[in-house]
C-alpha cells in the first residue's frame, strides 16, 4: 500500500509487522511439501520507481521461520510486481534458499542474452513479449506445461447470468490496460466462451490423468 507524499508522489504506507506466527500448524504436510507461490521483499534491493505495491520487509530469514512452523521444505519464489523486471532480489533469494527453491522471473523485451542464458520459456508457443526466445518445445517436441486461471459458477447457474459474467469478463480482458498489465506479469489473456472453456478443461483433465497414470503417481 502506498500514500501520496508532500510532493504528490508515492511513498510506502505503514506496514503491519511481519510474523511467522507461533501456533502449531493444524495440517501435517508430507515430506518434501512445496510452498508453491511466495514473494521475498528485501530492503537491500530498491523497489521499482513505478511500483504500486511497496510492502514492508519479508526476507529469506523471515520465510525460513514460517517454513519451520508449517513444515514445508521446498518453495517457488515468484518475482513480485514491486521489483518490476529487476530480478536481483529473486536471484539472491534463490541462491540463499538453495536447490530446494525454484523461481519465476519477470523480464521485458529489452532483456539481454546474458540475462536469459539460464531461463526458458515453457509452452508450445513463443511468449509475445519475447518473440526471439525459443520455447522448450523446440528442443523437447511435445513439451507443454503451464498454469491458467478461469472463472467457474455453481452447477445450475442460470444461463443468463453465465452470459452476463462472460460478457463482462471479455470486456475487461479486451481492454488495452488489462492486456498491458497481464503482459508485465508474463500472462496472456485467452478469450473463450463457456463451451470452449469446458472443452479445454476436459483436455487438461485427460492430459494430466494420463501423466499421473504413466508416472505411477499416487496420493499420499
Amino acid at each position: 500500500m502506498r500514500n501520496a507524499d508532500k510532493d504528490g508522489g508515492n511513498a510506502p504506507a505503514a506496514a503491519m509487522p511481519l510474523t511467522a506466527g507461533s501456533r502449531p500448524a493444524r495440517l501435517a504436510v508430507p515430506d518434501g511439501a512445496t510452498d508453491c507461490h511466495i514473494h521475498v521483499y528485501d530492503p537491500r534491493f530498491p523497489y521499482d520507481p513505478a511500483a504500486q505495491l511497496c510492502p514492508g520487509p519479508a526476507t529469506v530469514e523471515d520465510y525460513r521461520r514460517l517454513q519451520a512452523r508449517l513444515g514445508t521444505s521446498r518453495c517457488v519464489v515468484v518475482q513480485p510486481s514491486s521489483y518490476g523486471t529487476d530480478n536481483a532480489c529473486l536471484l539472491d533469494a534463490l541462491g540463499r534458499l538453495g536447490p530446494a527453491a525454484r523461481g519465476v522471473a519477470v523480464v521485458d523485451a529489452a532483456v539481454t542474452d546474458g540475462t536469459l542464458r539460464a531461463l526458458g520459456v515453457t509452452g508450445l508457443a513463443r511468449a509475445p513479449e519475447l518473440p526471439d526466445a525459443p520455447p522448450v518445445a523446440d528442443t523437447l517436441p511435445g513439451f507443454e506445461t503451464g498454469t491458467w486461471v478461469g472463472l467457474f459458477a455453481p452447477a445450475g447457474t442460470p444461463a443468463a447470468i453465465v452470459a452476463r459474467v462472460d460478457e463482462a469478463t471479455r470486456k475487461v480482458l479486451s481492454a488495452e490496460a488489462t492486456r498491458a498489465r497481464l503482459a508485465e506479469l508474463g500472462m496472456q489473456p485467452l478469450l473463450a466462451d463457456p463451451q470452449a472453456f469446458a472443452g479445454y478443461l476436459r483436455q487438461e483433465i485427460d492430459k494430466w490423468v494420463g501423466v499421473v497414470r504413466r508416472a505411477g503417481i499416487t496420493a499420499e
